[in-house]
């Protein structure tokens, strides 16, 4: 047994809004439709009626998100027009996520600081990294957001880096 086998992993998985984040939803799975089913419904139990009636949900081309069942569930929910996901995701843009292009980086760059060493504490430190996060910051990133994917579509869904 390799000393990898060993180290002990947990998955959080959240949405990110021009306001607040959603979620902080922990999993220890591989996921899956079925994981990925249970996810969404969380997260879709965190939304308050304003949100459900007024969010755009963004996914990327994962195997769990465009399977019938996921895409259909998320559809009913969120309606085709509020939907980004299989065939409406520009080729060249999986990094047009706010979690993608902010948040994955700014928590690894905070949570990692005291060198956790226990699941509780990896959590902790997450859920404080989050909570540190100002409604400021959070409209500036989705702004950005839509900056990029406006220089993503101008670009005919083509590289457009270079641009920014």
């Amino acid at each position: 047994m390799s000393s990898h086998s060993r180290i002990k992993k947990i998955n959080v998985w959240c949405a990110v809004s021009g306001t607040h984040i959603i979620g902080l939803i922990y999993f220890d799975r591989t996921v899956n439709m079925e994981v990925y089913m249970n996810i969404f419904e969380e997260f879709f139990a965190q939304l308050t009626e304003e949100e459900r009636q007024s969010f755009f949900f963004q996914q990327d081309r994962a195997t769990c998100h465009t399977s019938w069942v996921s895409l259909q569930r998320v559809h009913d929910i969120f309606s085709e027009e509020r939907m980004v996901s299989k065939n409406l995701w520009l080729p060249h843009s999986p990094d047009l996520t706010t979690c993608n292009c902010f948040l994955e980086g700014h928590l690894k760059s905070t949570v990692y600081k005291s060198n956790p060493h226990t699941i509780q504490e990896l959590k902790d430190n997450i859920s404080h990294a989050v909570a540190a996060i100002k409604i400021a910051m959070l409209h500036w990133v989705y702004l950005n957001m839509i900056r990029c994917a406006q220089l993503c579509n101008d670009a005919g869904g083509n590289h457009f880096q270079h641009l920014l």
